[in-house]
């Protein structure tokens, strides 16, 4: 496979998968709320970009190591908030 084939998907994919938790968190921040969000989805999320950062890793894919690291950011950032927001609800 083209070696730029395979690093521009990498890139994409990653990319697309560390952003796509962004509007959600707008809306968190806007509505104050996040009953809506799953907490398992989001761990999942962070336990299957984690994994995928490790084959990015051992494949030597920098681009997906990039996107996948960014990803778990992002979700973690989005856990710890829905956490603080849940929290706050119920008082």
């Amino acid at each position: 496979m083209n070696y730029y084939i395979a690093e521009t998907t990498g890139f994409l994919g990653g990319g697309i998968s560390a952003i796509m938790f962004i509007p959600q968190i707008m809306k968190m921040y806007r509505t104050k709320l996040a009953n809506d969000i799953s907490t398992s989805t989001l761990v999942m999320g962070i336990v299957a970009s984690g994994f995928v950062f490790i084959h990015a890793h051992l494949v030597g894919s920098l681009y997906l190591m990039m996107g996948c690291g960014i990803s778990v950011g992002i979700r973690l950032f989005t856990l710890v908030y829905k956490i603080k927001l849940d929290a706050h609800s119920i008082i």
